[in-house]
């Protein structure tokens, strides 16, 4: 786990990252605090990683050398250029970082597919002991096919939710027939494995399919996924620019990535704060309140919501009563929460964007390491599943148009 900040205004940015990297071995966990997050990529431009440090079996660090020197005598206009670049660099060189590796990467999904319907399958057949089922056969029949139909289920409400990737929407399948035969092993492999009683080669040539299909979505695992963060300057780039992803690995000959935020200072925005991974107690100072804690807000609200529609319907016989009684409460609480968002991120433009906008680059410096500094110390005292996940010494660069990258704190002493 990580916590890093990109700080930018007029005269430059400033980034900031700790060091804490944590290892998990079977289930015992250990937190280094030697990790490099923040690198710079070239004169002018850095990138801060977190997350997964081992994209595709691979440190992210080597990739981030290899992609430096790959860029050497070349120059973009423009940030998201570099980051674009960034994305042809990792396919070109696939075959040479991640010969093996593509396999791993789905086969990791497969066994997680896998693993996830057979619990189900064990769950339904628990219930059906509690029935007292006389007939075994019958009963983990029909486990097996209400679990098959769970899992089916719950994929295409995945495959619904999440968009399909553009790179993905000329070609529906792009599997050649080698991968296909190799996606259909590892299916078998996992599926006999985990799975003995998934009953017919049908089941999971229709699993592969939704797999297949959700692969090509804009689903990323939030287990394995590399976030990466480049903020800089182009060549034409007169002010900072910031282009923050994620991605989880190789699918069918794309890298599987999104992009969470393509932000840039210009004549409308003076200043942008751009807090990373572990962003709860930066977005507590920034607004108030963190993403987290809004969304469980939110939640409750709704349920809230719901039990006050339910009990005041209760109070009306009339059929339009109750429809007009629910539609009012429906609106006040929407106004309640949109208001309650504005105001946050109202108060926020009001305070903290305008005063970041004059700070020299060192101050934001100073800034950037402060928030880094913050989250280590909560997560250095509260006793919970991210304890001491945020900690060790803070890197901090700044960058400017005339005078590019230079560091203002770095633990190697460089």
């Amino acid at each position: 786990m990580s916590a890093g900040i990109c700080i930018m205004n007029k005269f430059g940015l400033a980034l900031a990252a700790d060091s804490a990297c944590t290892v998990t071995i079977s289930g015992k966990r250990a937190v280094y605090n030697t990790s490099r997050k923040l690198c710079p990529i070239t004169e002018s431009i850095a990138a801060i990683h977190y997350g997964n440090a081992m994209y595709m079996g691979v440190p992210i660090g080597i990739i981030f050398g290899l992609f430096a020197k790959h860029l050497e005598g070349k120059r973009f206009d423009h940030l998201r250029e570099y980051a674009d670049e960034f994305i042809h660099f990792l396919a070109e060189k696939a075959q040479m970082l991640f010969p093996e590796n593509e396999g791993n990467y789905l086969e990791n999904q497969v066994y997680q597919l896998f693993d996830w319907l057979n619990d189900i399958h064990d769950e339904l057949l628990e219930k059906a002991k509690e029935t007292n089922e006389d007939d075994k056969a019958r009963t983990e029949a029909n486990a097996a096919q209400e679990a098959i139909k769970k899992l089916h289920d719950k994929l295409k409400q995945m495959i619904g939710f999440y968009t399909k990737q553009e790179r993905y929407q000329d070609d529906d399948d792009p599997l050649t027939e080698e991968e296909n035969r190799e996606f259909l092993n590892i299916m078998h492999n996992w599926g006999s494995k985990i799975c003995p009683w998934l009953p017919r080669d049908e089941e999971i040539l229709d699993i592969m399919g939704d797999l297949d299909e959700l692969l090509k979505t804009d689903y990323l695992d939030d287990d394995i996924f590399t976030g990466i963060c480049f903020a800089g300057f182009g060549e034409k780039d007169l002010y900072p620019a910031a282009l923050h992803i994620k991605t989880d690995g190789w699918y069918s000959d794309q890298v599987r990535y999104n992009v969470e935020d393509d932000i840039s200072i210009n004549s409308e925005s003076d200043a942008m704060i751009l807090p990373l991974a572990q962003k709860d107690v930066m977005e507590t100072i920034l607004y108030g309140i963190s993403d987290d804690s809004l969304r469980a807000l939110r939640y409750a609200m709704k349920k809230n919501k719901e039990t006050a529609i339910e009990a005041a319907s209760k109070m009306f016989r009339s059929e339009k009563r109750k429809k007009e009684i629910t539609g009012l409460m429906e609106n006040t609480f929407k106004k309640v929460e949109e208001q309650y968002s504005e105001l946050l991120y109202k108060e926020f433009d009001k305070t903290f964007l305008p005063a970041t906008s004059f700070l020299a680059p060192e101050d934001m410096a100073g800034f950037a390491e402060s928030m880094i500094r913050l989250t280590s110390m909560r997560r250095s005292i509260v006793v919970d599943d991210d304890s001491a996940t945020v900690g060790g010494p803070v890197d901090v660069a700044i960058i400017t148009k005339c005078d590019g990258f230079r560091w203002v704190k770095n633990k190697e002493g460089v």
